[in-house]
């Protein structure tokens, strides 16, 4: 197969025609359900944690396969940039429903024009040979969700894996050939001290990493940490989570710059395009989302047997002029530093940005921005870092909380 060339997209732009794509994979499966996530809550237990064998799980591949070499022939006029593979966790494939994937992805999409390929991984999935394996077929680049390096974080995280392993993945990584790694770490649980952090943060720190993302927990309905925060107190949340992640982007700046709200180091390809709405999204797998010919098609999270039952049916396929949607897009394109044009905007979504910054359900959310300092000329809109911090966790707290 195919292997990448490692070369850093440090500032990707839109082709003519918005002919990039980014191509994304879901895997729904888990070892366990963490306690903060809110991107499995929808998938029920028995299904979240199948096994390698499990005959559903079998089936799941199988669909995934079918329906990558069924609608990729449907983007011929779009070029594949970037690859994403998430979840869920993507490294709890086998080796042998990897290759299977990957191989239904080689044999379906010409990836002359690819630059990055990540796939997610928790340090209790992989070893070294797994890691050798994921760079002999094309991955370039390794994201895993450590969230904590502190014993006792990670336990009442549910996380699997422990500190020893998340501190040795990195290096198992470059070991395996990776020049490009990253992790994620969180910040902001309602009973979490500026030094449990800041210790977090300098281990980091001291790994070959090329790539950090700090996220602030959203405290979601259904996930088992929301059941010990009072949405009363929101605005004692909001402060301390913005204390806890001023002070920690403060001490990563120092190391690794930041390009984005959580986002320091080298560039990834796949969150700048994505977040600036420069390129389309080919999503597959149960749980994935497609924006693409200004189109939102959805495989709804969690309908895991009916996705296997017919991998081409979509819970939602409509324009993508949706307010809800649109609203989503403009949070993450103000994540970044450069924020959203207006050109990539409206060939993305068909619509134009001043229109929608004036809808009825949108022209709220605007309100606030221009009073927080939102920039709006001719090329598009942003908003200034400090400023950008403190919107996007107190909108990310208030949706979770009120929107759920």
């Amino acid at each position: 197969m195919r292997t990448l060339t490692d070369h850093a997209t440090d500032n990707p732009a839109t082709t003519t025609g918005q002919k990039q794509a980014l191509l994304y994979v879901h895997v729904p499966f888990c070892r366990s359900r963490c306690t903060f996530c809110d991107w499995v809550q929808a998938i029920p237990n028995k299904d979240l944690t199948r096994r390698a064998g499990d005959p559903i799980r079998e089936r799941y591949v199988e669909a995934l396969c079918h329906e990558i070499r069924t609608r990729g022939p449907e983007y011929a006029d779009k070029e594949i940039s970037t690859i994403y593979w998430g979840g869920g966790t993507a490294s709890n494939l086998t080796e042998d429903e990897t290759v299977r994937v990957m191989t239904a992805i080689t044999e379906t999409f010409d990836l002359n024009p690819l630059t990055e390929s990540t796939i997610e991984c928790s340090p209790d999935t992989v070893d070294e040979d797994k890691l050798v394996m994921y760079r002999e077929l094309g991955f370039n680049r390794v994201s895993s969700g450590v969230q904590s390096f502190d014993p006792d974080r990670l336990r009442s995280l549910g996380r699997r894996h422990s500190a020893e392993e998340a501190r040795g993945l990195p290096d198992m990584a470059r070991r395996a050939g990776f020049e490009h790694v990253s992790i994620d770490l969180m910040s902001g649980f309602a009973d979490q001290t500026n030094d449990e952090l800041m210790e977090s943060v300098e281990t980091a720190l001291t790994l070959p990493l090329d790539h950090l993302s700090l996220y602030s927990y959203r405290p979601t309905e259904g996930t088992h940490l929301r059941k010990k925060m009072d949405p009363k107190d929101k605005r004692d949340y909001i402060a301390q989570q913005y204390a806890l992640y001023a002070e920690a982007r403060m001490r990563i700046n120092e190391v690794l710059p930041e390009y984005g709200h959580g986002y320091f180091g080298r560039k990834s390809a796949f969150t700048t395009l994505y977040f600036q709405a420069k390129a389309d999204t080919l999503g597959f797998g149960s749980g994935a989302a497609s924006f693409s010919h200004q189109r939102l098609q959805l495989h709804r999270s969690g309908a895991l047997h009916a996705y296997i039952t017919n991998p081409l049916s979509f819970e939602l396929d409509e324009p993508l002029d949706n307010d809800r949607t649109l609203i989503s897009f403009i949070q993450a394109g103000l994540s970044t530093n450069e924020g959203i044009t207006r050109t990539d905007w409206s060939i993305l979504t068909g619509t134009e940005l001043l229109e929608v910054l004036d809808r009825t359900r949108i022209r709220p959310l605007a309100d606030l921005l221009r009073h927080r300092g939102l920039i709006e000329d001719e090329q598009g809109i942003r908003l200034e870092p400090e400023v950008r911090n403190l919107t996007l966790i107190q909108l990310a707290f208030e949706m979770a909380v009120f929107e759920s």
